[in-house]
C-alpha cells in the first residue's frame, strides 16, 4: 500500500500550477495531495512539462549540460508560441505548514504561512526549509534519463563525470580543474626563461651598440673629424660655420639667403638638411649667372635651330634647281618642246583627217556596189558616165573598197601611231620639267620665311639671302663664346655649392651618427636600468607564482581527498540498497553483484563501475564490458534509488520521469515493485509512457492510494482524467 499522509517533519508537494509554459498553453493545475502519483499518457502530450515546470519553479535554471539556460523564451513559451507569460506555483504541505513558491517571467517568491519573501530572500529561505540546494534537487529528487545516459557510455571519462553528476562531485571536481599549480609553475619558468632572454639580448644589444659607436667614430676620424667635434657643441659649431660660409657663397653670385637654423642636437639635423638643400637651390636658380645663362641658352637654341632649318632648306631649294637643270640639259628647253608638240598635234590632226576621206570613200564605193550587184550597169552609178563594153563594174569596185581598206588605211594609221607617240613623249618631258618647275618653286617659298626669322632673330633690317647662313653662324659663334666663358664661370659656383655639400654630408654621415649613437648607448642604459627595477620586480613576481602553484597543488591535493571521502561515504551509504536494486532490477545469473567504488588515481579520483559474483572481488568486471545496455539502465536506476534514498534534506519527495527506458518486461516489473516500495516510505511522483510499466505498477497496488493523472491527449494543453483516491 501506498503511503498517503505527509513524512513526518518533512515536505511533500500538494500541487504544482503551469500557466503558459512548454506544453499548457493556458493555466492547468496538477493536484498531488502530498501523495504518490502517477502521470501517465503517450509521448508529447505533456508529462515531462510537470518535471521542467517543478525545476524552474523552485530553481529558475535547470542543470548545466542537460537543458539550455538561455533563450528562456522560446524553450519555457509554450509549444508554437513566444513570449514571456510563463509562470506556476508549487504548494508544499508539512503536517498542518504550508509553504507556496511562485515564479514568473520577473520574479521569484514564497510564502511560508503568513510570512512572505521575494527574490534573494526567498532564495536563501526555500533553501533553508527545503534543507536542499540545485544540485541536490536534481541528483538526489528528479530523476531524468538524461541525468545517467552518460553511464552507458564506452569513454570512461565521460562515465565518470556521470558518476560525478549522480554524487554531486561535479563541483568538487569543476574546483580541480580549475586549481591547476603546473599553470603557475610553467608561468613561474617562462617567466624566469623571459627574464633571461631580455638580459641577453640587452647584453647583445649593448656589445653591438658598443661596436657601431666604434664604426661611427672611425668614419667621423676619416672624414677629418676632431674628437672636439664629436658631442652636440661640436655639431653645432661645425653646422654655423657651413651657414657662414654658405651665406657668403649667395653674396658672392648676388643671391640673399638666411643662415641655417641652429643645430643643438642630432633630431634637428634634417631641418638643416633641409634649409641647407633649400639655400644651395636658391643660390643656383637666382644668381646672376643663372639670369644671364638662361637668355643666351635660349638664342643659342634659336640660332641652332634656324642654322640647321636653312641648310636644310637651302640644300632642298639647290637640289630642285639642279634637278630642273639636268631635266632640261637632257630634253631641252620649255619653248622648243612645246613648238615641237604643237607640230605633232597638227600632224597628227591632218592624219586623222585623211583617214575620215578614206573612209567616206570606201563607204561610197560600197554603197555603189550594193546598187550594181546582180545588174548589168551601162553607166558609172556614182558619176554616171558611160561604161567600156565588158567591164565588170560590180567586181572593179569590191576590188576598190578592198584596196582602200587596207594598203592606204594601214600607211595612214601607221604615219598616225607614229605621229602620237612623238607627242606622248613630248608630253611626257613637258610634265616632267612642269613638275621640276613647281618643286624648286616650293623649295624657294620655303626659304622665305626662314629669311624672316633670322632677320627677326639677328635684329636687322634685312639680310641678302647669301649672307643669312654666314650672319647666323657669326652670331652663334659669338653666343657660343659667352656660353663658354659663362660656364667657367658656373662650373665654379657649382664647384664651390658641391664642396658646401660635401662638408653637409659629411656632418650628417660621420658626425651625426656618432652623436646618435651615444644617444642610443645613453637610452640603452637607462633601460637597462628600468628593466633591472622591472627584474627585481618580476623575480619576486616568480616567487609568488611558484609559491601559489605549492599552495595549489596543496589546495588540489586536499580537494581530491575531500572528493574521495565524500564520494566514499556517498557510494557506502547507498551501497547496500543499490546492490540490492540490482539484483532484484537487473537478474544477473553471472554478475549479480554490483560494485562502484571511488578509487585515487594519478591525481584525480577515477569510479570502478563493475559487477562480480558475489564477494568474489576477483570476479569484477566493467559493468559496460558485460552488461547490456537495458541491464546499464537498471543498473544506473538502482545506483540513482540508492543515492535518493540515502540523502538527507527535508524534501520527502522522489520525482522519476520516464524510468523504464531501454529495459525489458521482466526489468519494468521489477522496477514497478520498486517504485511501489519507495512509494511506502515517501511520495513518489512518476512520469511514464509505458502501458506495460503502468500495468506493473497497479498490480503491485501503486495506484491503490495515489494520485493517478492519465494525459489522454494535447490540443495546446493536456488533456487529463485524474483520480484521487477516496
Amino acid at each position: 500500500m501506498t503511503a498517503t499522509a505527509n513524512g513526518i517533519g518533512r515536505w511533500r508537494i500538494a500541487s504544482i500550477t503551469i500557466r503558459r509554459f512548454r506544453g499548457v498553453a493556458g493555466e492547468h493545475t496538477f493536484a498531488f495531495d502530498g501523495r504518490s502519483s502517477m502521470l501517465h499518457g503517450n509521448n508529447g502530450v505533456g508529462k515531462s512539462t510537470v518535471a521542467l515546470a517543478l525545476q524552474w519553479i523552485l530553481y529558475g535554471r535547470f542543470p548545466d549540460g542537460i537543458l539550455q539556460n538561455n533563450l528562456f523564451e522560446r524553450f519555457l513559451a509554450p509549444v508554437g508560441q513566444k513570449g514571456k507569460g510563463y509562470s506556476g506555483e508549487v504548494i508544499f504541505t508539512r503536517g498542518d505548514e504550508t509553504l507556496t513558491v511562485h515564479r514568473d517571467t520577473g520574479e521569484f517568491s514564497i510564502t511560508h504561512g503568513q510570512e512572505c519573501f521575494k527574490d534573494k530572500e526567498a532564495e536563501v529561505k526555500r533553501d533553508g526549509l527545503l534543507g536542499i540546494d540545485m544540485d541536490t534537487f536534481v541528483r538526489a529528487v528528479l530523476l531524468q534519463q538524461s541525468r545517467i545516459r552518460s553511464l552507458l557510455l564506452d569513454e570512461p571519462k565521460e562515465r565518470n563525470k556521470a558518476i560525478d553528476r549522480l554524487l554531486g562531485m561535479d563541483v568538487i571536481e569543476h574546483l580541480v580543474d580549475i586549481v591547476k599549480p603546473k599553470d603557475f609553475e610553467n608561468a613561474a619558468k617562462e617567466r624566469r626563461q623571459q627574464i633571461d632572454a631580455e638580459r641577453r639580448e640587452h647584453e647583445l644589444k649593448e656589445k653591438l651598440l658598443g661596436e657601431q659607436l666604434e664604426q661611427a667614430q672611425a668614419t667621423a676620424r676619416s672624414l677629418k673629424f676632431l674628437n672636439k667635434d664629436l658631442n652636440p657643441t661640436g655639431l653645432e659649431a661645425r653646422y654655423r660655420a657651413l651657414s657662414n660660409d654658405l651665406v657668403a657663397l649667395g653674396a658672392t653670385y648676388k643671391v640673399e639667403v638666411q643662415h641655417l637654423p641652429a643645430c643643438k642636437d642630432a633630431s634637428q639635423v634634417q631641418a638643416v638638411k633641409n634649409a641647407f638643400a633649400s639655400a644651395a637651390r636658391a643660390i643656383r636658380m637666382e644668381s646672376d649667372l643663372k639670369k644671364r645663362a638662361v637668355p643666351l641658352d635660349v638664342r643659342i637654341a634659336t640660332f641652332t635651330s634656324l642654322l640647321t632649318r636653312w641648310q636644310a632648306a637651302l640644300n632642298t631649294r639647290d637640289d630642285a634647281r639642279q634637278a630642273l637643270g639636268r631635266l632640261t640639259a637632257t630634253h631641252g628647253e620649255r619653248p622648243v618642246i612645246e613648238g615641237e608638240s604643237a607640230a605633232a598635234a597638227l600632224k597628227a590632226k591632218e592624219i586623222r583627217d585623211e583617214l575620215k576621206a578614206v573612209d567616206r570613200l570606201r563607204q561610197l564605193l560600197d554603197d555603189a556596189g550594193e546598187v550594181v550587184r546582180g545588174t548589168d550597169p551601162k553607166s558609172c552609178p556614182v558619176c554616171e558616165q558611160s561604161l567600156p563594153p565588158g567591164l565588170n563594174l560590180p567586181s572593179r569596185l569590191s576590188e576598190r573598197v578592198s584596196t582602200l581598206a587596207s594598203a592606204e588605211a594601214t600607211t595612214l594609221k601607221a604615219k598616225l601611231q607614229g605621229v602620237e607617240g612623238r607627242l606622248a613623249e613630248l608630253d611626257q618631258k613637258l610634265a616632267g620639267l612642269s613638275s621640276a618647275e613647281k618643286e624648286l618653286t616650293l623649295a624657294q617659298k620655303a626659304l622665305d620665311p626662314l629669311v624672316r626669322d633670322a632677320v627677326e632673330a639677328l635684329g636687322g633690317a634685312g639680310i641678302a639671302e647669301n649672307k643669312v647662313q654666314a650672319r647666323l653662324e657669326e652670331a652663334l659663334a659669338k653666343d657660343e663664346k659667352e656660353k663658354e666663358q659663362l660656364s667657367t664661370a658656373l662650373k665654379a659656383m657649382e664647384d664651390a655649392l658641391d664642396a658646401l655639400a660635401l662638408r653637409e654630408g659629411a656632418i650628417r654621415e660621420g658626425l651625426v651618427p656618432v652623436i646618435r649613437k651615444r644617444e642610443e648607448i645613453a637610452a640603452h642604459e637607462a633601460e637597462l636600468r628600468n628593466l633591472s627595477a622591472h627584474h627585481a620586480k618580476s623575480a619576486l613576481a616568480v616567487d609568488r607564482l611558484q609559491s601559489l602553484a605549492t599552495q595549489f597543488t596543496a589546495i588540489r591535493s586536499a580537494l581530491l581527498e575531500t572528493k574521495q571521502e565524500l564520494a566514499t561515504d556517498l557510494l557506502e551509504k547507498a551501497g547496500p540498497r543499490a546492490r540490492d536494486l540490482y539484483r532484484r532490477l537487473v537478474s544477473q545469473p553471472v554478475f549479480d553483484t554490483l560494485d562502484v567504488q571511488a578509487q585515487p588515481k594519478a591525481g584525480k579520483v577515477d569510479y570502478v563501475f563493475a559487477v562480480r559474483t558475489g564477494d568474489n572481488t576477483a570476479s569484477a568486471r566493467d559493468a559496460r564490458l558485460v552488461l547490456s545496455d537495458g541491464q546499464l539502465t537498471a543498473t544506473a536506476l538502482a545506483l540513482f534509488f540508492g543515492l535518493a534514498e540515502s540523502a538527507s534534506h527535508d524534501l520527502d519527495l522522489l520525482f522519476v520521469d520516464d524510468p523504464t527506458q531501454n529495459l525489458d518486461l521482466p526489468s519494468k516489473e521489477a522496477m514497478a515493485g520498486v517504485v511501489a516500495e519507495v512509494a511506502l516510505k515517501r511520495q513518489v511522483i512518476v512520469a511514464t509512457q509505458d502501458e506495460d510499466f503502468v500495468s506493473f505498477l497497479t498490480n503491485d497496488g501503486f495506484a491503490d492510494e495515489s494520485v493517478v493523472h492519465h494525459l489522454t491527449g494535447w490540443d495546446g494543453n493536456p488533456k487529463v482524467d485524474s483520480q484521487v483516491p477516496k
